[in-house]
């Protein structure tokens, strides 16, 4: 690794942020998610682990297997972020990875159940509708990334019947050849 993706500080290598505080906090204003008391320090985080062209869409607080935790939607995954004083807990969730997800709404709070291959998380939030807005979007980008990869494995089948401007005649004559 390089020095260049690093800060070296008193002997140990520290890495730096993807993106800056600053860009982080104007996206979270930018979707209206306003966290001055519980948060921060999952806030901070996102710095850390968020690509530069990755964009925040959806943000909520609840609670996880170990705790208080933040669940966020960007355009490219889910991420659920646990920062304590002395641990860290990432899960990581692509949307193309994503098998089912689920919504459970009760009278006082509502949980999302997201299933991928190795892996089920069942994060539980007391903001009703910004949980449901995580399912909706999730369920908009599952499919999408369902549909790429469904075009992507017609198109590895036969490239000459779904390319992007087929030979329409030739493939008529190609059928219709007299034997």
């Amino acid at each position: 690794l390089s020095n260049d993706n690093f800060n070296v500080r008193q002997g140990y290598r520290e890495k730096k942020p993807m993106i800056t505080q600053n860009a982080v906090d104007d996206q979270l204003k930018k979707i209206g998610a306003d966290f001055r008391l519980w948060g921060r320090n999952e806030i901070k985080e996102l710095g850390m682990i968020l690509a530069e062209d990755e964009e925040l869409r959806l943000c909520v607080n609840g609670y996880y297997i170990n705790g208080f935790e933040m669940m966020v939607a960007t355009d490219r995954r889910l991420i659920l972020i646990d920062h304590k004083p002395m641990f860290l807990t990432l899960e990581v969730c692509w949307y193309d990875k994503i098998g089912q997800i689920d919504f459970n709404h009760r009278l006082l709070n509502a949980t999302l159940c997201v299933s991928t291959p190795n892996k089920d998380i069942q994060f539980t939030s007391w903001n009703n509708s910004k949980l449901r807005e995580i399912l909706l979007y999730s369920q908009e980008k599952i499919a999408e990334a369902k549909q790429s990869e469904e075009d992507f494995s017609k198109r590895q089948i036969d490239p000459r019947i779904y390319s992007e401007t087929p030979n329409k005649q030739g493939m008529i004559n190609q059928v219709f050849e007299p034997r």
